[in-house]
């Protein structure tokens, strides 16, 4: 894959590509996930020490409360298999 990791993408179509997810708050392993967590380490959430969280970008219900993405909608996707990227 040529994406950076760590990098969101507003995604159209129906499915999540592979090396991607979700942008809704899950949490992953650091273990599992290391090259990951040392770019965005706990600023979405987790404890840390075994995890972390993703950036939480569903969109509002009428309540103001997260709901997932509706069929045919754009949703927000982190690349999480991707190259790492390179600091100057």
């Amino acid at each position: 894959m040529d994406e950076m990791l760590a990098v969101i993408k507003l995604f159209a179509g129906n499915f999540v590509p592979r090396g991607f997810m979700e942008c809704n708050g899950q949490t992953l392993l650091i273990n599992n996930n290391a090259a990951l967590f040392s770019l965005l380490g706990i600023s979405y959430g987790g404890d840390g020490r075994q995890n972390f969280m993703l950036p939480d970008l569903r969109p509002l219900d009428e309540q103001g409360q997260k709901r997932p993405w509706n069929q045919g909608e754009p949703r927000s996707l982190i690349c999480v298999e991707g190259i790492y990227p390179v600091r100057d």
